[in-house]
Parts: C-alpha cells; structure tokens; sequence
C-alpha cells in the first residue's frame, strides 16, 4: 500500500508510444493519499493495450528521484514491477482492456 508521506500519487494509463514518457491516455492525481491501499477509478478508458503506472511523489518536488545507483528513490507501481530487475519493456508490465470494465491491483515500491 501507500506509505504514509507528503506528496501526490500520480497514476497513469500508457499506450505503448506514451510508455515511459511524460504523457499518457488516461490518469488521476491524489493529492494528499492516506496510508494503506488506495483505489483509483479512470473512465471513459477505451478498448486497447495500456501499460498502468503509479508514481508517489513523496517529497512533492515534482521529480521522479532516483538514487545514485539508478533505483527509484520515490515510490511506484506497475503489473508485476515486484518482478522487474531492470527498467520494464512496454510488454512486461502490459494489459489488454476490452469492453467490459476492468480492476487492476498494482503492489507499491519504496526504496527502503
């Protein structure tokens, strides 16, 4: 779940051109989370092939932070990231949305 700490949690649907970038089909922000899980609802989300991200910005800077060693530093999620050693291709941490609406549970990530 979320930690408890200062900052947004930006979550995000991606297609596979907008993967890893700064923009993306679908999204929500979380102003101020509470601690322990949290649930998101995007509508409107057409049929297609989405990657799901979610970023804590915990210190609220704005930035996605990473240590010195290349890890993520602030909190983040995607399908299976538990799994990752690296970063993700579009098809590992994909999903197929048909018509039907569609639940997606993500693990949060912190550092430490």
């Amino acid at each position: 779940g979320v930690r408890a700490a200062n900052g947004p949690l930006y979550v995000g649907l991606q297609t596979r051109e907008q993967f890893m970038q700064n923009a993306g089909s679908y999204g929500e922000i979380v102003a101020s989370p509470a601690p322990g899980a949290v649930s998101v609802t995007l509508h409107g989300v057409a049929p297609g092939e989405y990657s799901v991200s979610v970023w804590h910005d915990i210190d609220g800077d704005g930035v996605f932070d990473m240590g010195p060693d290349g890890k993520p530093i602030d909190g983040w999620a995607m399908i299976d990231g538990a799994s990752l050693r690296g970063a993700p291709t579009f098809d590992q941490v994909s999903f197929k949305k048909e018509d039907a609406s569609i639940a997606i549970d993500v693990d949060m990530i912190y550092a430490d």
